[in-house]
């Protein structure tokens, strides 16, 4: 641990990790100051970020999984920004080396918690939206986050590796009716997902089986645990 985690050494080398140098490096400071430091921290920035970090992956989850309904995107989303996830993110910039701690959060190590560091991770995107703009959060965000996300990856291809790895099994797709009636506007292809060690059967439905099949297992990742 450095003795003054915001010297300019050590403020300088984060933000050459995050690939981002501050015009205003007061937002950096304030992002990785913990409420054990002083009633000056990073709260209120946290609560930035976190809507911030949200706009982006709801716009990503909305482009990258066309078939799918609002609560698959919401329950894809809270996987996407969960504490875990952005702890990681945050200790592998170096984050938890960077924070400004209360004697006592630093004795008992809350301050390098899971909650606390994706805090200040959610903190830092804010800071970052303040000192430039939308466009290069999300720069920062498909930088640093998407990449480690299941969002990164296509459903059926996570559903796949997922059930692999769990039961050296892979999932099976069954049409189970098409209705490509011509008086229609849109077809309709409804689909199967079955894992059959599990005896799990979910069904998707979209414009084509891709889609359908999509849609299927989306549901199916909401039943299969990481």
């Amino acid at each position: 641990m450095v003795s003054n985690p915001h010297d300019v050494k050590t403020l300088e080398a984060l933000q050459k990790r995050l690939g981002y140098a501050f015009s205003n490096t007061q937002y950096l400071k304030l992002a990785l100051t913990h409420s054990s430091f002083s009633a000056t921290n990073n709260v209120r920035l946290e609560f930035l970020g976190d809507s911030v970090l949200r706009l982006i992956l709801s716009d990503e989850l909305f482009h990258t999984l066309p078939s799918a309904d609002p609560g698959t995107l919401t329950q894809q989303r809270i996987e996407c920004e969960n504490n875990v996830h952005l702890a990681e993110i945050a200790r592998t910039l170096g984050l938890d080396e960077c924070m400004l701690l209360g004697k006592g959060a630093r004795r008992d190590g809350g301050g390098h918690s899971n909650s606390s560091l994706a805090g200040a991770m959610e903190a830092l995107l804010a800071a970052v939206y303040l000192d430039s703009s939308l466009a290069t959060v999300r720069d920062v965000v498909f930088a640093h986050i998407v990449p480690h996300l299941p969002i990164h990856k296509h459903p059926k291809t996570l559903l796949q590796e997922r059930l692999m790895q769990q039961l050296g099994e892979l999932p099976s797709y069954e049409v189970m009716s098409a209705d490509t009636n011509s008086r229609h506007t849109d077809s309709q292809i409804n689909v199967q997902c079955v894992v059959n060690s599990l005896e799990l059967t979910t069904e998707g439905t979209g414009a084509t089986r891709k889609e359908a099949e999509t849609a299927a297992a989306i549901e199916m990742l909401r039943l299969v645990p990481a």
